[in-house]
């Protein structure tokens, strides 16, 4: 996923943003700016953004959500939430969450590589997509590099990816549904 965002990042008009929770001790924003330092270099820290804990992702952007918006998380729970104000949720899937979740709607595999993933994502926008939001779930599942490293999984952000329309992988595939 890691190799996704860039992908979509790399798009010509893309400013890359990062919404991370905003976890409580003295450390978790020290690790959650050295992961993105490692991981996600490319992203400036005036575009990383911690939101407090229980705030609704909805909520973190500070506007109105639109289609336009779509958030990527692993976590089920947040996606209706982001629908109900506007914007387009997609889960990522992975081995944990793929039979616990209640997710009927868009989502992409952790596996995928990259080009499907964007193509995915680009398809859930429908055209029109200006913003992606990776969570927190969603990175996690990215690399878990950070684990080996002595970091807290509190140092894994989320990623804000506003996207230029129609911008994306020259490839498309599909929607997918769930057998």
């Amino acid at each position: 996923m890691i190799e996704a965002a860039r992908l979509l990042a790399g798009q010509e008009g893309c400013q890359v943003y990062i919404l991370a929770p905003a976890f409580p001790g003295p450390y978790a924003m020290e690790e959650q700016q050295a992961w993105l330092d490692r991981y996600l270099p490319e992203i400036p820290q005036e575009n990383r953004l911690f939101v407090p804990l229980g705030q609704s992702k909805a909520q973190a952007l500070g506007r109105p959500l639109t289609q336009e918006d779509v958030l990527v998380d692993g976590f089920s729970r947040n996606l209706p939430d982001w629908e109900k104000a506007g914007g387009v949720g997609i889960q990522s899937l992975n081995q944990a969450n793929d039979a616990l979740t209640p997710w009927q709607g868009a989502f992409v595999r952790v596996e995928w590589n990259e080009d499907a993933v964007a193509a995915q994502v680009l398809l859930a926008g429908q055209d029109t997509l200006e913003h992606l939001i990776f969570s927190a779930a969603a990175v996690r599942a990215m690399d878990t590099g950070f684990l080996r490293e002595g970091l807290s999984a509190a140092a894994v952000p989320y990623a804000f990816l506003p996207l230029p329309p129609r911008a994306g992988p020259a490839c498309f595939t599909p929607k997918h549904t769930r057998p």
